[in-house]
């Protein structure tokens, strides 16, 4: 009868690794918009639920895969595995040494060479880094998860333009894009420092706006990108799109309000901060009575004093 115990047959142990295989990329042509991060989640969840279904820390499926390996010493395959754990257990030399060894045995696939790469990553051996995902992306230049950490490398070696243009390109790849992709193409754009890479940093943020619709994420970011630009007047107008379409409008107020006092308009700062008060007055008792309420009535209090 089945148990959750190791599969000692070699031909068990590869057709285990072969459905193994169809499943991740299965998974991978359906949901091609993933981010990394819930990319390397799905990917070791799914592979070692094939040894550990109920549970079990990194340590203990480290030592599983050991074991494994022990039994059957030619699987380019295990020897894989327990790289990728290695990397997620933050162990990047052991997860190259196992990835190399996967490498000599034959086992050839772009999830290695992504674990490969994000290795390297974490090691700051940026160019190496590179070269791997380079290499998937020779081969296939649609792979929205490699153009994802080719993005975040560039990021890495301070080449903002390369990243923002890599970042644009998987909003454009990807089948459904994330808010964090616009966010990270924003900042790259941003941190070019000229006023071109201003301009298109927020230009980014409000396409993500017109394809994902209003976030707060969205306005609050371009809001930060005025106000360090000193465009006061066009922070405060995103402070009050903000304001729009916020339920609760309290800390909107008092946020709008210290835009006025950069703006050197204490008659709307002061309007504001009332407005804010008169928000947290209408709070049912148990919200205008906790913590965070309190304090923010304390802060608009030392703010008028300094109008």
């Amino acid at each position: 009868m089945y148990s959750y115990k190791f599969i000692e047959s070699k031909r068990a142990s590869s057709f285990r690794d072969l459905i193994f295989c169809k499943l991740i990329q299965r998974v991978t042509d359906k949901l091609c918009f993933v981010s990394i991060s819930s990319f390397i989640f799905l990917f070791l969840f799914i592979s070692c639920s094939q040894i550990c279904f109920a549970h079990g820390d990194l340590d203990e499926r480290i030592a599983a895969t050991t074991q494994e390996i022990e039994m059957t010493p030619d699987s380019a395959f295990l020897y894989f595995k327990r790289g990728k754990l290695y990397y997620e257990h933050q162990e990047y030399t052991d997860a190259l040494i196992d990835l190399e060894q996967a490498d000599k045995l034959g086992y050839k696939d772009f999830y290695c060479d992504l674990v490969f790469a994000k290795s390297y990553q974490k090691m700051e051996q940026y160019d190496k880094a590179l070269r791997y995902v380079d290499k998937v992306l020779d081969k296939d230049e649609s792979k929205v998860i490699a153009i994802n950490i080719k993005a975040s490398i560039l990021f890495n070696q301070k080449k903002y333009k390369a990243s923002a243009l890599e970042y644009e390109k998987l909003i454009k790849k990807s089948f459904k894009t994330l808010p964090e992709n616009y966010i990270a193409a924003s900042m790259a754009w941003e941190l070019l420092n000229t006023e071109d890479g201003k301009k298109k940093s927020v230009d980014i943020l409000e396409k993500g706006i017109e394809d994902l619709g209003p976030l707060f994420s969205f306005y609050n970011r371009i809001k930060e990108i005025h106000i360090s630009d000193s465009s006061y007047q066009n922070a405060l107008n995103v402070q009050m799109k903000l304001i729009d379409l916020s339920n609760r409008k309290e800390t909107g107020y008092f946020k709008a309000a210290k835009i006025c006092m950069l703006l050197k308009d204490t008659n709307n700062a002061e309007q504001y901060l009332n407005l804010s008060l008169e928000a947290i007055k209408k709070l049912p008792a148990r919200i205008k009575g906790n913590k965070s309420m309190r304090e923010l009535k304390l802060q608009i209090e030392n703010t008028k004093t300094q109008l």
